[in-house]
């Protein structure tokens, strides 16, 4: 799927929250912010929020964490270099059930890993080559569709990179 010159995966993760758009066009993602969050009864971290600023200084403003009774831990930073992009990306989630549990990436300037926040459970959902379009330049994520997305923790995440 191609979406404002953009490839995206996914849907990864359940099928709950509120819709949302963390992308600026083709802007490429100059830093994120990730929180964790123990959600329910689970015994393990998911994404309780995140958010993302672009290379035009655009932030999207933290998507998710919306229950003041759901606390959050964080925010674990990453700033990317200019020229930095991604060779790998882990994303960790249930298959049209439950959370976006926890992301991972190596980059060009550290493919020893980069950041890794939040659980491994759910799915291993491993992007490289082709998945991460023409060079690995993250350039956002969407919720699901209008009903699915992010209220107390991101329940999905549609992951976009540039072609």
């Amino acid at each position: 799927m191609n979406t404002f010159g953009l490839h995206a995966d996914g849907p990864y993760g359940g099928m709950g929250g509120s819709s949302y758009d963390a992308r600026d066009g083709e802007e490429k993602v100059k830093h994120v912010d990730l929180w964790t969050a123990n959600y329910g009864d689970r015994p393990y971290e998911v994404i309780g929020a995140f958010n993302l600023e672009f290379q035009d200084g655009y932030s999207t403003g933290r998507i998710g964490g919306r229950d003041n009774a759901v606390p959050l831990y964080g925010p674990y930073s990453y700033d990317f270099a200019d020229d930095e992009t991604i060779t790998e990306m882990h994303v960790y989630a249930g298959h049209d059930d439950g959370f976006v549990n926890g992301l991972s990436f190596k980059t060009t300037v550290r493919p020893d890993g980069a950041y890794d926040v939040g659980g491994h459970e759910g799915n291993d959902n491993k992007l490289v080559g082709d998945a991460l379009g023409a060079k690995g330049e993250w350039a956002g994520a969407t919720g699901r569709d209008n009903i699915h997305g992010a209220d107390a923790v991101v329940d999905n995440m549609i992951l976009y990179f540039k072609e």
